[in-house]
């Protein structure tokens, strides 16, 4: 997830860091990591870590302009 073009997910706002965050799936389960964003990520209204395990209902915020649910 990032600015940069040929990010899986591409959002273009300049809050956004080129390289901002990685969804992965792991042995089952959803890990979002943030990849050095400059903005970072806040995960259900707490800045989060390096890395979270994401469980149903979660919301995502990054940088304040995008929303996942």
């Amino acid at each position: 997830i990032g600015r940069e073009e040929g990010n899986t997910i591409r959002l273009t706002e300049r809050n956004v860091s080129r390289k901002h965050a990685r969804l992965s799936r792991v042995d089952g389960r959803f890990v979002l990591e943030d990849i050095g964003s400059y903005n970072g990520i806040k995960v259900n209204g707490s800045r989060m870590g390096t890395e979270v395990d994401l469980g149903a209902g979660d919301q995502i915020r990054l940088s304040g302009s995008y929303e996942i649910d």
